[in-house]
């Protein structure tokens, strides 16, 4: 029997797709803030969460909390969460019975080498923090 011929089968050869060169986004730097200017030794930082220096903070009565080694350990049970406070936030979390804001940022500033105003921006920071985690309630 003589061998069998065999047609090949011609594909079409379908050129290379090259990735479709896109230029890409420009992105701008952000401008530098200007310094702020300075506040009156009368005005508060700006509120955060609804706060001011009146608002009265106390420790939500879920919430459980123990000082080990000098930092306190909290336990908010919604969460199934466990926070580690530093020693600043442990004062302060120590103050939160009932107290305004202000009494706290005053007690802040007689025990730690602060000023007020950066006292009262770190007080208001880290209680609307805690309010938002559930740890505190406000009044």
């Amino acid at each position: 029997m003589p061998p069998k011929k065999t047609t090949k089968k011609t594909t079409r050869k379908t050129p290379k797709k090259t990735p479709r060169k896109t230029p890409r986004k420009m992105t701008a730097k952000a401008p530098k803030r200007a310094a702020r200017k300075p506040r009156s030794a009368g005005k508060a930082a700006p509120a955060r969460a609804g706060l001011t220096e009146k608002t009265r903070i106390s420790r939500h009565r879920n919430v459980a909390s123990r000082t080990i080694d000098g930092q306190e350990v909290v336990i908010v049970p919604s969460s199934r969460k466990l926070q580690m406070l530093n020693e600043v936030a442990t004062r302060i979390w120590a103050l939160c019975d009932g107290r305004s804001i202000g009494d706290i940022v005053e007690t802040i500033t007689s025990e730690y080498a602060v000023s007020r105003r950066t006292a009262l921006r770190d007080v208001m920071e880290f209680v609307g923090e805690i309010h938002k985690r559930g740890m505190v309630e406000i009044r």
